[in-house]
């Protein structure tokens, strides 16, 4: 979710939860003070009509008095009671099937005529009340309702404008690419926190440009110098077993410098490969034929898979045209099947099939499953093969990133599989 979006989700939150409390609570409170209003107007009645009886001096006269006020009821009474006040209703009929009732205040109070107790009861409608109070909620409801459609209109306005610099930045910095050092266009601004901001990541690249550099340059140049020391000394190796007289003894210690030797070329060449994927020095790509490639990388390992006597199965199904670099794709195709046949037992299968969309290598070896988290990174190995420089699976799931193919493996029917699925949008 958008920083902007979450802003004004919370504002509405808030403004709709203050909307059903304060509406509710406006209706109470309006509710109570204009009954009290209605309350306090009927004892103020009663009271006045107590201080007039003084007037009446008999029944007949009592009752011509209270009939001039239709609001007014009187009710023989044997004993005095306290008075009242309470709401009722009144049904009144509009049609000759309909039937309403109006809401009307009552204060019930006894009064004494001649010696004689009576039952004054005085009414007031509430209708025109509540129709007052609903006037006021609905104009109370419209004024909030605007308020906080302006207050939300308002931030979202006020809000894009001020994040504009950051969502303009953001924009710049995903379009950057640390090989190519561009130029990143930094938005004007006048608030303090983002120009701030703009000089710490303008600080920021230029100290990551600068480490990129040093670190390719020490990559190449440990690379370039290492490669004449060990080519010296695979010669002077060479030479060494080519003496006489040797002992046994020695001719094994020649023989484990060689393969050390080796080695450590290896390792060198693929520490260097890896450096140059990771730096993007492969950029130029061509289209590529999947089945042919992997077809002339199987027939030079033919001497490998006779060695080994192991059984060479291919399926290819498809012919898929691939828009990638020859080099990385050759040697992504060409470390998997190095490693099927490596890590083979002698007498097993190679199982190569290649569909419109994926290429899987299968192949026998030990009887269980390999750890999925751990054979794709740096120099893991397994025990039974100490030679390995252990960076062949780490050179493939490099140029799967690069390309963002998937790489998965999988342990099924004492198969060991890697499949390396096509990304259609990226190759």
């Amino acid at each position: 979710m958008k920083l902007l979006h979450k802003t004004i989700r919370t504002y509405l939150v808030y403004s709709s939860v203050i909307l059903l409390i304060t509406i509710p609570l406006f209706y109470v409170v309006v509710r109570h003070v204009l009954l009290h209003s209605v309350d306090r107007s009927l004892k103020t009645q009663l009271r006045d009509i107590r201080n007039n009886l003084s007037s009446i001096h008999s029944k007949q006269e009592l009752d011509i008095w209270s009939g001039l006020d239709k609001d007014i009821s009187l009710y023989s009474a044997t004993t005095a009671a306290p008075d009242s006040i309470y709401t009722g209703y009144i049904e009144k009929s509009w049609h000759k099937n309909e039937t309403d009732k109006d809401p009307y205040r009552e204060i019930a109070g006894t009064i004494s005529v001649n010696g004689q107790l009576y039952k004054l009861v005085i009414s007031s409608s509430l209708v025109e009340n509540e129709d007052l109070l609903g006037s006021i909620m609905l104009v109370q409801a419209i004024l909030l309702l605007l308020l906080m459609t302006g207050i939300l209109w308002i931030n979202r306005i006020s809000s894009k404008k001020i994040w504009k610099p950051f969502y303009g930045l953001l924009n710049n910095m995903q379009q950057y690419d640390l090989k190519k050092n561009n130029e990143i266009a930094f938005p004007e601004t006048r608030i303090s926190e983002f120009i701030e901001l703009n000089q710490v990541i303008k600080n920021l690249l230029v100290k990551n440009y600068e480490i990129y550099l040093q670190q390719k340059e020490f990559t190449e140049n440990a690379s370039h110098e290492m490669q004449t020391p060990l080519a010296i000394i695979q010669g002077q190796v060479e030479l060494l077993m080519q003496t006489s007289p040797l002992t046994e003894a020695q001719a094994n210690l020649i023989s484990e410098l060689e393969a050390s030797n080796k080695k450590l070329a290896r390792l060198n060449k693929s520490l260097l490969l890896l450096t140059r994927i990771e730096n993007n020095e492969y950029s130029p790509a061509e289209s590529v034929d999947l089945a042919g490639m992997t077809r002339k990388l199987v027939d030079s390992s033919h001497d490998f898979l006779d060695k080994k006597e192991i059984r060479l199965t291919e399926i290819f199904e498809a012919r898929p045209q691939l828009k990638v670099n020859v080099s990385l794709m050759e040697i992504l195709i060409g470390n998997l099947i190095a490693n099927a046949i490596r890590h083979n037992i002698p007498g097993g299968q190679l199982r190569i099939e290649i569909k419109e969309n994926s290429i899987e290598i299968s192949n026998t070896g030990r009887q269980k499953a390999l750890s999925p988290e751990k054979i794709f990174t740096r120099f893991y190995k397994e025990s039974s093969h100490p030679d390995s420089t252990g960076l062949g699976l780490a050179i493939v799931k490099r140029i799967c990133d690069l390309y963002a193919f998937s790489l998965q493996y999988s342990f099924k029917e004492g198969l060991h599989c890697f499949r390396v699925t096509i990304n259609r949008t990226s190759a």
